[in-house]
């Protein structure tokens, strides 16, 4: 995703000139082409995260577009203040671009995974969040934040994720992608997890169990005539995320159905209430707290019984 996402970004810049970009020390690998072409529109903070949000501010003040880009858990927890008072307060038009969602950020601990971002964020009035699913996605995703008029949070993952896309898919704010129809169970995943769902899918269906899988790549605002809808039909809801179960997709969707009166079988899968602590590749992080595709196949075999 972080490739793509530079890729479409400098793209974006080519076509925009209000967009400015705003780094903290970031890993950006098109940081001489940057350099080269958009020289006076990128600016480099180092390690002064609140200090580049309010600079953020200032820019978007004045009528420029600025992309602030960095590693999520920089980002969200260490500046949440600024974005909240100097951001979204004054509901400015401000796009954050954090990388490395989730744990894959595998060999720095915890304190650079980002697991509760979600949670954080979407109490905040004014703030538009979305979590591509693969690289096919940042596209849109990015293409649409910027046209969006307001305070926007892209929750990117980073690297070797799995393409679930032939092409590249349709996007709108507000409304998630149903990948497969399906009568037994429903499915909601966000962000590059969602590889992990359709694989499992695929093993429940070799039992005859039939997986409606939704891609809820804007997490609020929610789609909730389509989670009302899937919900409904199979009568067995569950989510999946690369998060803390508190808080995040799996709390928002359950929200949902608690106000609209729906009693369906609802189970969350992600991280219970603890920090990944653990250190080795993304896939054995996935796999050491109960997220890989086996643990999702489990989950649905146990809600249908």
């Amino acid at each position: 995703m972080k490739n793509r996402y530079e890729e479409q970004f400098l793209h974006l810049m080519s076509k925009n000139d209000k967009i400015i970009a705003i780094f903290a020390d970031s890993d950006f690998g098109k940081y001489e082409e940057l350099e080269k072409n958009f020289h006076g529109r990128y600016f480099n903070f180092g390690i002064a995260e609140c200090n580049m949000v309010a600079a953020a501010a200032g820019f978007a003040k004045e009528g420029f577009i600025p992309v602030v880009y960095t590693v999520n858990s920089f980002i969200v927890y260490r500046a949440y203040e600024f974005i909240r008072d100097d951001i979204c307060i004054q509901n400015l038009n401000v796009k954050f671009v954090g990388m490395g969602s989730g744990v894959i950020i595998n060999n720095f601990g915890p304190t650079h995974h980002t697991t509760e971002d979600i949670a954080m964020l979407r109490t905040l009035p004014n703030l538009t969040l979305v979590s591509p699913a693969s690289p096919n996605e940042v596209s849109p995703i990015l293409g649409k934040s910027i046209e969006h008029n307001g305070p926007v949070y892209i929750r990117l993952g980073k690297a070797f994720e799995t393409e679930i896309y032939t092409g590249i898919p349709s996007f709108e704010i507000g409304k998630g992608t149903l990948i497969q129809s399906g009568d037994d169970i429903t499915v909601i995943a966000t962000g590059s997890i969602i590889s992990n769902v359709i694989e499992a899918a695929g093993l429940l269906v070799q039992e005859g169990i039939s997986v409606e899988i939704i891609n809820m790549a804007t997490l609020k605002p929610l789609d909730i005539k389509l989670i009302i809808q899937s919900a409904r039909k199979t009568g067995k809801v569950l989510t999946v995320e690369e998060h803390q179960i508190t808080g995040g997709l799996g709390g928002a969707v359950s929200e949902v159905l608690c106000e609209e009166g729906i009693q369906v079988l609802f189970r969350r899968i992600g991280f219970e209430d603890l920090f990944c602590a653990d250190y080795g590749w993304h896939r054995d992080l996935k796999q050491m707290y109960g997220l890989a595709s086996i643990d999702i196949f489990n989950k649905c075999k146990e809600m249908l019984r």
